[in-house]
């Protein structure tokens, strides 16, 4: 199920700080005026999963090509038996979770083709921690799984399946992709 458009998009032109030194001698005062700019990450929000978000897909050469990334799932906790995120060394409190999204290359052939794997996709927290998917997963998880390493896709070709992630038992306030100076935002419901 594809849905076209995005509903909401917002971007960061940057941020400016201005800092203001007094100087005084004698009866002179003399203000001097320093400005520094810094870059921001271009931030997008969809209001709901399911939307997908154009987004900027680049090869190893850094060609550039337009590209739909959507998250239609989240789930917590998934796998509630057999091997549990402390069996592979994590904390007792964790549990599995899962993201179930497609990563879409858009009409532009690239030589080589755009390529994406799953850790582009993050969980965000209330308080700004994030995980990162899981570099250990085990049957019990939900299939397909997306693919934990680079995958070339050609023109208009899709790759979907599910990112596990080890986590608290917590639901994130959202689920991110990540790439680059992008990063699009859909909330959890």
């Amino acid at each position: 199920m594809a849905v076209a458009g995005l509903l909401s998009m917002s971007a960061c032109g940057g941020s400016s700080r201005t800092a203001v030194t007094t100087t005084t001698t004698a009866a002179t005062t003399t203000l001097a005026t320093t400005t520094t700019t810094t870059a921001a990450t271009t931030t997008t929000t969809a209001p709901q999963f399911g939307r997908s978000q154009d987004v900027i897909l680049d090869n190893v050469q850094n060609a550039k090509s337009r590209g739909k990334v959507t998250v239609f799932a989240f789930k917590l906790p998934v796998a509630t038996t057999g091997p549990q995120p402390k069996d592979d060394g994590g904390p007792s409190e964790y549990v599995w979770a899962a993201v179930d999204a497609p990563v879409c290359a858009g009409p532009e052939q690239l030589d080589p083709p755009a390529f994406s794997n799953d850790d582009f996709f993050i969980l965000q927290y209330a308080d700004n921690t994030q995980a990162e998917p899981a570099s250990i997963t085990h049957g019990n998880v939900p299939m397909p799984q997306f693919p934990g390493s680079d995958l070339f896709l050609h023109a208009n070709e899709c790759v979907r399946g599910w990112i596990t992630y080890q986590t608290p038992n917590t639901r994130p306030s959202m689920v991110a992709w990540k790439y680059n100076d992008q990063l699009y935002k859909w909330p959890v419901p």
